[in-house]
Parts: structure tokens; sequence; C-alpha cells
């Protein structure tokens, strides 16, 4: 599958490990194997080497945990490191913990319109497509709960331009979102942001576009 994945001109691809050890990874990923896992990203890593391709792009995101300081962070990239030493992901990538779009309750969730003042950017530059063809706007929206359009009627150019995202679009970018929402409690559309980038991935974005 990793080889069928390099060879098919993807441009790039993300590994979601989490959490690396074993215990916390294995009781937040119920049923995987913490050693599979990290054996198969080495595999997909080593056969990219052997073909000797630039892309895809290869990284590998971890969970900071609430409330690690900077030292626990970098031992914690320091040990993927280490792991991934004869063949290294391209980028090591380590988010904080966010309500996956609302659909959890967290200590820190805001509500009411005053603290939506930032525009969420997945309308513009993402589009996620269910195993049925069932297009969402939104990668954390797992019960479909915002469709926007349907591969199996309507082509991709057609979905990313369709009356429903372009409302989305205006909505956001007026920064003040309707309550009714399905994702009116997410805590991605209340992060601080420079020029529209949120903050935590503005060096990402500058890095890539420069």
């Amino acid at each position: 599958m990793g080889r069928a994945l390099i060879m098919a001109g993807l441009d790039s691809i993300s590994f979601s490990f989490d959490v690396y050890n074993k215990e916390d990874y294995e009781k937040k990923r119920s049923g995987a194997d913490f050693y599979i896992t990290l054996d198969n990203i080495r595999q997909f890593l080593k056969i990219k080497k052997q073909l000797g391709k630039k892309n895809p792009l290869t990284v590998i995101q971890l969970m900071s945990a609430t409330g690690e300081d900077n030292k626990v962070l970098l031992e914690q990239k320091k040990g993927v490191l280490e792991d991934f030493k004869e063949c290294p992901p391209d980028r090591i990538v380590i988010r904080r913990p966010h309500n996956w779009g609302g659909l959890l309750e967290t200590a820190g969730d805001k509500t009411g319109p005053e603290a939506r003042k930032h525009a969420c950017t997945f309308p513009w530059y993402s589009l996620t497509i269910f195993s049925d063809g069932k297009a969402v706007p939104c990668p954390q929206d797992f019960v479909g709960a915002m469709p926007v359009g349907d591969l199996n009627k309507d082509p991709l150019t057609e979905i990313l331009n369709s009356q429903p995202l372009r409302e989305l679009r205006k909505m956001f970018r007026s920064g003040v979102i309707n309550e009714k929402l399905p994702c009116f409690k997410c805590d991605r559309i209340i992060r601080n942001t420079f020029m529209g980038i949120p903050l935590e991935y503005a060096g990402v974005f500058l890095r890539d576009s420069l």
C-alpha cells in the first residue's frame, strides 16, 4: 500500500501518531498496536528512500498533552528522530489538543458569538471525502453534519465552488458565526491568527510558501 501511494504521485502524507509511548497510544487508539504502527511508518519511509522519491512530503504529527512544557515536547521529538534516524520524515509537527470540531467538551471551551473572532481556514483550502463519496468542509466532521456535495453526483470543482461552501466562507469572513452551525463550539475558530493564518501554523506556512 505504501509503495502504491508513493507511485501514485501523492504530494504529501501526514501520519497522526499522536502519543509517543505505547501505553498512552494504545489507550487513546483503541485496538491499535504501537509497535506495528511505528514499523508501518518506518517501512513507508524506507520504501520512499529506496525509490529515490522526494514526494510525498512525509509528516509525523504528535499531540502535546495539556500543560506539557517545551522540555517534554523536545524530548518527545527527540524520541521520534531516534526511531526514524535511518529514514527520517520530512517534518515532525506537535499540535495542541482541541475539541474535535465541538464534538467534545473541554474545560477551556468558550461559547457565545463574542468568542468567534477568527475565520476557520478549512473552507478555503480543505475538503474531506467520506468513503461513500459524501463531501464535508472539515476533517473533524466525523459524523457528516455539514454535507456540501457528493462525488457520486458532482465534479470536485463544482463542490469546491458550491453555494454551501461559498456561504460558509462568507460567514467565517464576517466573524459572526451562526449558533446553529454544527461547529459553533469548535475551538479551532477562536485561535489567534496573523493575516488569517493560525499562529501555531504560521511558521510552517511561511516556510512552505517561501
